[in-house]
């Protein structure tokens, strides 16, 4: 019954990541993303360098960023489901340095010992702590690592385990860049049974421009999970007034045949000293036949 039970959760676990557009497996909250900017843009990037949450895609790229900030998102789901971001950068003559915090949780789970109806209610919580350090080795290359520490508990059950990501970013000039990062490489979870799983690992390659003067930017990614197919995603950004910014991207699964939509828009704000960005994206989300809008939220300020 222990075993059911136990299978059970993790199957949950899988299903309840799944449903925020993962692709399932161990960790899978790992790649819900971060940042509102970036998810408006399909995840499309790697190489863009400007903003904290890049850390998160490729951890190289903060080293670029050029000032201290602090990012955050919020996520309006369904079921029940909290998924939230928060992460800082600090730049020093001996890099960048960052931490930053993923967190997913699903409340409200039946469980049931056996074939019953009394049931008592559980929580899963998943947890994700960074922390990030990016050198610029030349004013157009830099190099960076996060190092991650997982955490997940669903009732009586836990885990622990931990993650490593790197990657480089090539910065030719303010109009072009290209990135590459593998994320999760070592990654794993070991369960209080005694069981456990490998975190898939993640490759990416993507690239930047910025066109007719600035006043189109674009981003191609192409991404390739360890137990998956290879996708592509594809943004475009348009910057209105230097203040106002429309933005939408697509996603295609080479394995799956399934294009994929985003969208989404942001403020930059400047008081004082300070850069004030507000930013919103729009993601569908499709479980078997059922359809459902998510909202993704991000407030930046840098110093």
């Amino acid at each position: 019954m222990k075993r059911i039970l136990s299978a059970a959760m993790f199957l949950l676990i899988t299903c309840g990541a799944w449903a925020l557009g993962t692709g399932g497996g161990a960790a899978a909250f790992l790649r819900a993303g971060a940042g509102a900017r970036a998810l408006s843009l399909s995840t499309a990037f790697t190489a863009y360098y400007d903003d904290v949450s890049c850390a998160y895609w490729n951890p190289s790229a903060v080293a670029f960023t050029g000032r201290p900030g602090i990012s955050t998102m919020y996520s309006l789901l369904s079921e029940q489901r909290a998924y939230n971001y928060i992460a800082g950068i600090y730049p020093t003559p001996a890099g960048v340095f960052g931490a930053g915090l993923i967190n997913f949780s699903i409340a409200g789970i039946e469980g049931r010992e056996g074939d019953t109806e009394s049931f008592t209610e559980i929580k899963d919580t998943e947890n994700a702590y960074c922390l990030t350090y990016a050198y610029p080795v030349t004013r157009w290359f830099a190099a960076g690592v996060n190092f991650k520490i997982l955490q997940t508990a669903l009732g009586s059950y836990s885990a622990s385990g931990f993650g490593f990501d790197t990657g480089v970013i090539l910065k030719v000039n303010e109009y072009f860049s290209a990135g590459a990062s593998l994320r999760d490489a070592g990654g794993f979870l070991k369960w209080n049974t005694g069981y456990q799983e490998d975190v898939p690992m993640l490759m990416r390659l993507g690239i930047r421009a910025a066109l007719f003067d600035d006043v189109l930017r674009v981003s191609v990614d192409a991404e390739k999970n360890e137990f998956e197919g290879l996708s592509a995603m594809a943004g475009a950004e348009v910057p209105l007034f230097k203040m106002f910014f429309l933005r939408a991207g697509v996603s295609y699964g080479l394995d799956s045949y399934e294009f994929d939509y985003t969208a989404g828009m942001g403020v930059s704000v400047p008081v004082s000293s300070f850069f004030i960005k507000a930013d919103y994206a729009f993601q569908k989300e499709e479980y078997f036949t059922s359809f459902q809008a998510q909202h993704r939220f991000s407030l930046s300020v840098y110093f």
